[in-house]
């Protein structure tokens, strides 16, 4: 089979370019759970923000296992087709598409920060560069998750050969135990670590990449079932609607409970968290674009900004800073704030999605074909 299986088969929207539908919706809602963790709530702030900044950071576990579906699916479908993998080819492709923005990114905020006096110290900028700021104090509160996504990225292409090289690449067996393996070592070390830590400190209980490398092998799992395994053939009959509000129950924890006072969060919650958000992306494959033109145009909306989640994820942080600066800080009425920081981080996130990240993917595409 050279083909993708029929879940895969990319549903076009408006502007879309042929990108799947569904798992943009899904970027979409992740990027906005993040802002909410990000913006500027207070204790004072009606209980519905409250909640969304408690619990916003589960975004970040459907972008892992999102990202851990999707770039797996692209090995599977290259050995699909070749009956290999060539590990050398996907880590340049993938630098194409992760660091001329990251790189942009930094060159233009280290700017900044230079102009307004604050000029980063040469170690944190090392650290970014490096990809190590989940370990190490970098410049960023946000960075650490591309640092846990390029450890993935160099870990799934090494063992990726290595099983393609041996041909068990599609065996029976070999991808589910490898995640059973990451699943119980990466749940072992975070109660070990809960156990030795009586005090919550996120950047070493949700930050490192040895503790949450599950998440985004989940995705690979998936991934598997879908193109070696039963799922392509039994998920239709598993209702979309059921699929979601399971994955929104196994995630709900993170709404109710702060992460830095209850410990079992950052233990057996994370295992809940890439469980929740493996069943939202099933139920995400194979969306169609309503009928009816408010919902049609509504899903469209957010699929675009999806696909430029990428860039509205480096950009959010700094657009936020600047709109606490001007309205937080000058005690302006909220909706300045809010329109500054929602609307401008999409804002410059596209933007830069179309000065940056496409450029960069055509040049791949001609150079890393």
């Amino acid at each position: 089979m050279t083909s993708p299986p029929p879940l895969l088969k990319q549903q076009r929207y408006p502007a879309g370019g042929g990108r799947d539908l569904g798992l943009d919706v899904v970027r979409f809602v992740a990027i906005v759970l993040v802002m909410g963790r990000h913006a500027a709530i207070s204790s004072e702030s009606a209980a519905w923000l409250q909640t969304w900044s408690r619990g916003g950071w589960v975004g970040v576990d459907l972008f892992f296992v999102l990202s851990g579906f999707l770039v797996s699916g692209l090995l599977f479908a290259e050995y699909q087709k070749h009956q290999r993998v060539r590990p050398i080819r996907f880590l340049i492709r993938r630098g194409f598409k992760i660091y001329p923005a990251f790189w942009a990114f930094m060159a233009l905020t280290l700017t900044m920060r230079w102009w307004a006096g604050e000029p980063a110290a040469l170690t944190s900028v090392v650290v970014e560069l490096a990809f190590v700021q989940n370990y190490f104090a970098g410049i960023w509160i946000h960075t650490w998750s591309l640092a846990v996504e390029e450890h993935f990225y160099f870990m799934l292409a090494l063992l990726m050969g290595a099983l393609s090289a041996s041909g068990r690449l599609n065996k029976r067996g070999a991808i589910p135990i490898v995640f059973a393996v990451l699943a119980i070592g990466c749940l072992a070390l975070r109660l070990q670590h809960a156990s030795t830590h009586l005090t919550f400190s996120a950047s070493e209980s949700i930050f490192r990449s040895h503790l949450r490398m599950d998440s985004l092998f989940y995705g690979v799992l998936i991934s598997y079932s879908v193109w070696f395994g039963g799922l392509k053939s039994g998920i239709d009959r598993i209702p979309k609607w059921l699929m979601t509000a399971i994955g929104c129950a196994l995630l709900s924890p993170a709404f109710v409970w702060p992460v830095d006072q209850h410990p079992w969060i950052g233990t057996y919650g994370l295992t809940l968290f890439y469980l929740g958000s493996g069943c939202i992306v099933i139920a995400a494959l194979g969306m169609k674009l309503p009928s009816s033109a408010i919902p049609r145009s509504a899903l469209a909306f957010a699929a675009r900004a999806g696909a430029a989640s990428y860039s509205i994820y480096l950009w959010h942080v700094p657009v936020n800073l600047i709109a606490i600066h001007l309205f937080v800080e000058t005690q302006s009425l909220p909706i300045a704030y809010w329109s500054t920081y929602l609307i401008g981080s999409v804002g410059v996130g596209w933007v830069m999605h179309g000065l940056i990240e496409r450029p960069a993917i055509a040049l791949r595409n001609r150079c890393a074909a």
